[in-house]
């Protein structure tokens, strides 16, 4: 019997719940890193329901629901930032409804858009296992919805970022391996219990049992000596003193008004006044520039002098406020011209992979600049929108943990209004700012 064929209406009931609240463990995963194992066993749910010989409006409602219930309930801090940027300028109706139809058409649909094809495909796609073909469609997904709205803070292997197991999965295999993996053992499990094969539910346990015998990540806690980290909560109150310790500073995405102008390239040498007054101190800070291209987003690297060794822009911009989406963008948005620069700038001693802000998303801008032999990532951000909350201070330094283990290299994470961190490439936070601080973040080993 195929899937277009009602059994009875109570089966198609049965796996529209089950699809439906697999979203309630994937929601959960991302409050609090103890229930973070919790996304797995959303996953073994989902694929128990979709096994269901029901007809195929049952699933994909089911499907659709159970996304947006994992969405709103893992990341309750989103409507207030859609408010945060409305900024008072649109009514209450229009911001729920540009919350509700960006997490749809941004997010939903765009990450599901294969498992929807699987359940109105011809009958011979069922044959495929779904342990097999469904870890394909939800990674091809969030592939989808990076490309299409770059923002993607939802993905799953985000809700993992303390689970050493899938840590090391990460660092070891890669992103897409450990994505892969999870997701056919979770959905093996799934699988084995609508068919009540027990006996396959040994082959989970065993990849869960491979994950946890994986050997501890590298750490590379001395590249990390020197360097500190700026958070602020308003470009009215910046820091006037540096650590006498500190050898370079990474500051937020567009610390400074000034608005040079410059083009992307290494030895500037052009001289800017220095952020602070150091004998020594290198800064790695971000600015919006002006160039032949026009104005841009940019993160310069200059000495404590302020002399500018190294620029690099932006290449991925935000949707609607730093590029317009379809032709539209928000009220008083500021568009940029992208980057084409590589990103490698070099301090003395070190090799730097300097990302700005949504660049954080962007494993392959990331990989460019790892290859060209970047020793430590630096994160300069702007979080004033996304992260007031202390549950979104969490997420997002998360996110920072998964980008330093996938790339097996130490991070530091610079912003305004959200966290400042200090992460080793084994994704062992070192040190993190608190919510509503600002100050230098340093990293003392002798703590």
């Amino acid at each position: 019997m195929n899937q277009t064929t009602v059994k009875s209406p109570s089966q198609g009931v049965f796996a529209l719940l089950a699809i439906s609240f697999s979203g309630l463990p994937m929601g959960l995963a991302f409050l609090r890193p103890e229930w973070a194992g919790l996304a797995w066993m959303g996953v073994a749910l989902l694929a128990f329901g979709l096994k269901f010989e029901v007809h195929k409006a049952w699933l994909i409602s089911g499907v659709i629901i159970g996304s947006c219930i994992s969405h709103w309930l893992g990341h309750p801090w989103y409507l207030e930032s859609v408010v945060r940027w409305s900024s008072g300028l649109w009514p209450l109706w229009q911001v729920a409804l540009l919350w509700s139809s960006s997490t749809l058409f941004a997010e939903v649909l765009p990450g599901n858009f294969l498992i929807l094809l699987w359940i109105c495909g011809p009958r011979k796609l069922k044959r495929i296992p779904l342990f097999v073909w469904l870890p394909l469609a939800w990674w091809l997904g969030e592939e989808a919805v990076f490309w299409s709205f770059n923002l993607c803070q939802h993905l799953l292997l985000y809700s993992q970022w303390q689970i050493q197991p899938v840590l090391r999965a990460v660092g070891f295999f890669g992103w897409v391996p450990a994505l892969l993996l999870c997701l056919g053992l979770s959905a093996a499990l799934g699988e084995a219990l609508y068919l009540k094969h027990y006996k396959w539910g040994i082959l989970p346990l065993l990849g869960g049992l491979l994950l946890f015998c994986l050997p501890p990540l590298p750490q590379h806690k001395d590249r990390l000596a020197g360097m500190g980290a700026v958070h602020l909560q308003s470009y009215f109150d910046l820091p006037n003193s540096a650590p006498s310790e500190l050898d370079i500073l990474v500051w937020p995405e567009v610390a400074f008004s000034r608005r040079p102008r410059l083009n992307e390239g290494l030895n500037q040498k052009i001289l800017l006044p220095p952020p602070l007054p150091s004998q020594k101190t290198w800064h790695v800070v971000g600015y919006k520039t002006l160039g032949q291209l026009g104005p841009q987003n940019s993160v310069l690297v200059m000495n404590a002098q302020g002399q500018v060794w190294g620029m690099r822009s932006k290449q991925l911009l935000f949707p609607g406020w730093e590029r317009p989406v379809l032709g539209v963008g928000a009220p008083h948005a500021q568009y940029f011209v992208p980057g084409k620069m590589q990103p490698l700038l070099a301090v003395p001693e070190k090799k730097l992979v300097p990302l700005l802000c949504l660049e954080a998303f962007d494993r392959r801008l990331a990989h460019e600049g790892v290859a060209a032999g970047g020793e430590v990532l630096t994160v300069s951000a702007i979080d004033y929108g996304m992260t007031q909350s202390e549950l979104g201070y969490q997420q997002f330094v998360g996110i920072a943990v998964l980008l330093a283990v996938e790339n097996r290299l130490p991070l530091v994470r610079s912003s305004l209004g959200g966290p400042a961190a200090l992460i080793d490439a084994n994704g062992e936070v070192l040190a993190m700012s608190h919510f509503g601080e600002k100050g230098i973040l340093v990293y003392s080993p002798a703590r």
